[in-house]
């Protein structure tokens, strides 16, 4: 594990001279992107990336402090890009109704295509968690015929199964009690449907009982192939799926997922 203090860079020119030096001596370089203060969760995504090339990048979307570049220099990070801006007109969308049925905005990576043109990285590494975003832009990169390798990482959970993420820090002691409960009936309720219970049943059971658990609401429960987030409607062992879930606790909105596996 390194332990120097990884460049902040945040200018694009900046940037691309220090990767030309990189190229030049034969580095492959993987970049993870990040948003908020570093993490379990930010660190596993760190070794993912640094098993997959010899550089790697951080990038974040938020500012970031002397505090954080030494952690995540210690978790291998050899820069940090954090670009003023990451707008731009490029946008490429995938719809998120699946989830749930809801109309809810697409998946907008506006902000990846960019930053993947800035970076012009070997691999990216995105984690499990947001399993999601994770489709998202392994379909952008699919899609615009990138030459990026889209690596996942696995969801990084507390001893009682909540998914580590900042915001579990805005959770009441009440309501962190309550949050490991979304996790566990998620898991239970796969492992029902790995056993060709019927979808329909198994999530309208499951919504039912998040909404008895004390969560402020629950937004949905539903079952999707796990590399096209098609609905299904029973399990097939040769077809991957997970099953989702989100539901609002206090002012934080938990979401995890869970394969099903037979």
């Amino acid at each position: 594990m390194q332990s120097s203090i990884p460049q902040i860079v945040r200018d694009t020119d900046q940037l691309r001279r220090l990767l030309r030096g990189w190229r030049k001596t034969g580095e492959t370089i993987a970049l993870a992107p990040m948003r908020g203060g570093p993490h379990d969760g930010h660190f596993s995504v760190l070794e993912t990336a640094k098993r997959h090339a010899g550089k790697v990048i951080v990038s974040v979307f938020d500012d970031v402090d002397m505090t954080q570049a030494v952690l995540l220099g210690r978790a291998a990070c050899d820069l940090i890009f954090a670009p003023q801006s990451v707008t731009g007109s490029t946008r490429v969308q995938v719809t998120q109704a699946n989830l749930g049925g809801q109309s809810s905005p697409k998946a907008k990576t506006t902000k990846f295509a960019r930053l993947f043109g800035q970076v012009q990285p070997d691999v990216a590494v995105f984690g499990e968690r947001d399993w999601l975003q994770l489709i998202t832009v392994r379909q952008m990169v699919k899609d615009l015929a990138l030459p990026i390798g889209i690596v996942s990482a696995p969801t990084i959970r507390e001893k009682d199964g909540l998914a580590i993420s900042s915001r579990n820090a805005m959770l009441t002691p009440e309501e962190r009690a309550i949050a490991p409960t979304l996790h566990k009936v998620l898991t239970a309720s796969a492992k029902l449907l790995a056993r060709g219970n019927p979808v329909e049943s198994v999530t309208a059971a499951t919504y039912k009982f998040l909404t008895e658990s004390n969560f402020s609401s629950v937004e949905y429960v539903t079952a999707l192939r796990a590399y096209d987030l098609t609905p299904i409607s029973t399990f097939n062992p040769a077809k991957p799926a997970r099953l989702f879930g989100a539901v609002q606790l206090g002012r934080v909105r938990l979401t995890d997922n869970v394969p099903i596996a037979g």
